[in-house]
């Protein structure tokens, strides 16, 4: 992405206030209500030992990698590499962006729930807010796509593999 389209796509959310309040407000609630729901998985598995490690193992587990990958891979957030405002304030002030972490974070909660419960809505309704909340971080100048569909990929193969095998 060029500075002027970074410029062009943050002017244009801008230009749309309400819409703006809201990926603001949706950016703000989003790790409370994905933090909760991965709660009441985890605490619905707490009488089977097993699955409750799978819960905990493969999210937790998963996350620290990628953590330490952002370390290494020192990718700077568009607002800093072009010094601009980023349409939605950005409250973490950690300066790497690949992959992004909080669409990790929504994606592989999303694929626990799927592949943990037998019924997949809720899994599915997961995983396209967090698909949704990837078009905001990205519109709202806070990642790069490629930043947004690298999360999404290392958590799909972490949970295929964590879950899957």
């Amino acid at each position: 992405m060029k500075k002027s389209t970074y410029i062009k796509m943050t002017d244009d959310l801008r230009a749309k206030p309400g819409l703006l309040k809201l990926f603001i407000i949706l950016n703000k609630i989003a790790p409370w209500v994905y933090g909760i729901l991965y709660a009441f998985l985890a605490f619905g598995a707490i009488r089977y030992p097993f699955l409750l490690a799978r819960i905990v193992v493969v999210p937790v587990g998963s996350f620290l990698l990628i953590q330490l990958a952002s370390i290494f891979l020192e990718y700077a957030r568009p607002y800093l590499l072009f010094d601009v405002e980023p349409a939605i304030p950005e409250e973490a002030k950690d300066p790497r962006t690949l992959p992004c972490k909080p669409v990790f974070w929504y994606t592989i909660i999303g694929l626990s729930y799927f592949f943990v419960l037998n019924n997949h809505i809720p899994g599915i309704l997961l995983l396209a807010g967090a698909v949704l909340m990837g078009v905001i971080r990205v519109w709202g100048g806070l990642h790069f796509t490629r930043d947004v569909v690298a999360g999404i990929v290392l958590a799909v193969i972490f949970g295929l593999l964590g879950y899957m095998v």
